[in-house]
């Protein structure tokens, strides 16, 4: 069986990489399918994405982060039952949401502002601008990388220039890198407004670039066979999402000075 080992230290120690060390994707993936009525809590997750959206992707995400907090500390079952849960899954969730979109507001922000030419194209474009909002607001995942991709190929009054679209570029893939550490920051300190230490996620994925970047891709892997795999791609993207947390809490766990760990059995 193999080991996960979550990193708990006072935050203010400095993350240093361990030498050798991989992230073990294996454990990742099949950690879920070794707990008690695993089929039963992605079975309601995946159909609560299916039939609840936007609602049942912030409960998924909701349920991610219990998850990630009860590897941290060790408490089992690692995926708990959902009845009774629903309402921390659903208050989880949205603090989680909002801090994708805090991240990625610059992003949305700069793309209107810099796609539109004046104030009053922007005014006599409202409703456009009102449909991109609310779609932002509800499907964070799907709608910030595709609506400004639709919007710019099927409006010509939004126009960017070639710098335009490396800055564009850099204010959206900047803060995804960053997310997962940001969000290690939350299951570390116990609060969202941890995810906004900017410093701490930084340090983080400077002390250990090749595992962080071995997450990422795992983590890519994942929800592209998740997306291929059409009828079964709710219940295998709520699968990634359980994995590709356990992928990228890996991460601290590997990074120590002088290691104070919590070893969890997955």
């Amino acid at each position: 069986m193999a080991t996960v080992t979550e990193e708990r230290r006072s935050p203010s120690r400095s993350h240093r990489p361990s030498t050798g060390s991989r992230i073990d994707w294996r454990t990742a993936v099949g950690y879920v399918a070794r707990e008690p009525a695993w089929k039963l809590r992605v079975g309601i997750g995946g159909l609560l994405i299916l039939v609840l959206p936007p609602v049942g992707w912030v409960l998924a995400l909701g349920y991610r982060s219990i998850v990630g907090q009860r590897i941290v500390d060790r408490q089992r079952p690692l995926l708990p039952a959902w009845t009774g849960l629903f309402g921390t899954a659903l208050r989880r969730g949205a603090a989680s949401s909002g801090v994708i979109l805090a991240y990625l507001t610059p992003f949305a922000i700069a793309f209107w502002i810099l796609g539109v030419p004046s104030f009053d194209a922007l005014a006599a474009h409202r409703r456009e601008l009102l449909i991109f909002v609310v779609a932002v607001a509800a499907f964070p995942p799907l709608a910030l990388p595709g609506m400004p991709a639709l919007y710019a190929a099927r409006y010509d009054w939004l126009q960017f220039l070639p710098w335009e679209i490396a800055l564009l570029s850099v204010l959206f893939f900047g803060p995804i890198v960053l997310l997962p550490s940001a969000f290690l920051q939350v299951a570390e300190q116990r609060r969202f407004s941890a995810a906004f230490h900017v410093g701490r996620v930084v340090r983080l994925i400077h002390a250990a670039p090749a595992l962080y970047l071995q997450a990422w891709i795992g983590a890519l892997a994942m929800s592209a066979v998740a997306v291929i795999v059409v009828p079964l791609m709710p219940w295998l993207l709520f699968w990634s999402y359980l994995a590709i947390s356990h992928l990228f809490l890996q991460v601290p766990a590997r990074v120590s000075p002088a290691p104070l760990l919590e070893t969890v059995q997955a």
